[in-house]
């Protein structure tokens, strides 16, 4: 699976509206309170939801496509291991947007939590607070299926009436009713109209699809198909990628490594995964092939943590890639900085259970866990 690049957290926090908002364009998380009752019918609550990867994983439908690739960001999580006050729809701007960049960057608190378009995303400037909601409502958010066909759902605090009439405002939007769930759409599947000021979304102009499905759950979508999925999946109509062996097992370990972002994909990365021409010659360290895997960030104790989990076809193959993972980090060198991986990651911890590989790193960046797969870093490239 070739993985994609994607915008790493800017390293410097610039004081202004104008500067925050410009370095939140490059690379933003979101902080938020969670303030969602439980569904009438005894579903799981937005704030249950929230909490974990495996909650964020029952809100996706399991296709494919979303097998691949899979962000989460749990806001309130990261909120809260970094020792932040929970912000509210009552905190102004100025306090949502520098109190993002904090959590984000900054040196004693940033977290390194991934951007999400619902949350906020590189268009904060022109998209905040246009959909009724601000990022300290939001309490967590999911991406998966790779860009442009992602799926995003959010948990948080909406006003369902609020968030649809204001999607309604689009030029051209129409409202009509999927299973009963209301969706505001606007353009064509996939189409993109650079003249149209939309509210949402990583591009101006980009189709998009607003519903809200359950109480406190709003799911974003460029195309008719994966909303109806959505609004399935939440209603449990459709099976979720919870249901998923593979990301199931890997989010188990994520949560009990307490992360609070991370990334899942059912597939081993290939291009930027795999030992460079050469490497083995020069006795560059390499892993034994796995076939799904997962990197998240945790702070715990007021810690830094990169936390890896390989799932591998055999017992056989995770028993021999503890010694290899290891061997990585005592021998190997990052692509990216150019460093020593054992310079980078401290104190590691990596242990077996049965075909799954867990290691834990305390780490200066926070930002590690998103760099290893989008800048295809050499960490878990396999032979």
């Amino acid at each position: 699976m070739p993985l994609p690049h994607h915008p790493q957290p800017h390293p410097v926090v610039r004081r202004g509206r104008r500067a925050v908002a410009a370095a939140l364009g490059l690379a933003l998380a979101a902080t938020v309170a969670v303030g969602c009752s439980s569904d009438s019918d005894g579903a799981p609550s937005a704030a249950d939801r929230s909490s974990s990867v495996q909650g964020m994983l029952r809100l996706v439908p399991d296709v494919r496509a979303n097998r691949d690739y899979v962000v989460v960001s749990l806001y309130a999580k990261a909120t809260e291991a970094a020792g932040l006050r929970a912000l509210t729809s009552k905190d102004l701007r100025d306090e949502q947007l520098e109190r993002l960049l904090k959590l984000t960057n900054d040196v004693e608190t940033g977290t390194g939590v991934a951007p999400g378009p619902i949350a906020a995303g590189n268009r904060v400037s022109e998209t905040y607070g246009r959909l009724g909601f601000k990022p300290g409502d939001v309490a967590a958010e999911v991406t998966a299926g790779r860009p442009p066909s992602e799926t995003d759902v959010a948990v948080g605090s909406f006003r369902t009436d609020r968030v649809l009439d204001l999607a309604a405002d689009v030029d051209g939007a129409e409202r009509r009713k999927v299973d009963g769930v209301e969706v505001v759409s606007w353009l064509d599947d996939m189409r993109v109209d650079t003249d149209l000021d939309t509210p949402i979304g990583p591009l101006r102009g980009q189709a998009g699809r607003v519903a809200l499905p359950a109480d406190g759950v709003l799911a974003y979508t460029r195309a008719d198909a994966p909303m109806e999925q959505v609004v399935e999946t939440v209603a449990d109509d459709h099976i979720s990628l919870a249901e998923d062996d593979e990301l199931a097992s890997l989010a188990k370990s994520l949560d009990r490594a307490e992360v609070h972002s991370a990334f899942l994909s059912g597939e081993p990365p290939t291009g930027g995964g795999r030992q460079r021409p050469g490497d083995a010659d020069r006795g560059a360290p390499a892993l034994e092939p796995y076939i799904a895997f997962a990197t998240g960030a945790a702070l715990r104790g007021g810690k830094r943590q990169l936390v890896v989990v390989l799932l591998h076809g055999t017992v056989d193959a995770a028993k021999a890639n503890v010694d290899r993972l290891q061997a990585v980090v005592d021998d190997g060198d990052s692509t990216v900085s150019g460093q020593p991986w054992k310079t980078l990651l401290r104190k590691p911890h990596i242990s077996r259970d049965g075909r799954k590989l867990v290691a834990t790193f305390e780490v200066g960046n926070p930002a590690l866990w998103s760099r290893i797969v989008f800048s295809q870093d050499t960490l878990l490239a396999t032979s």
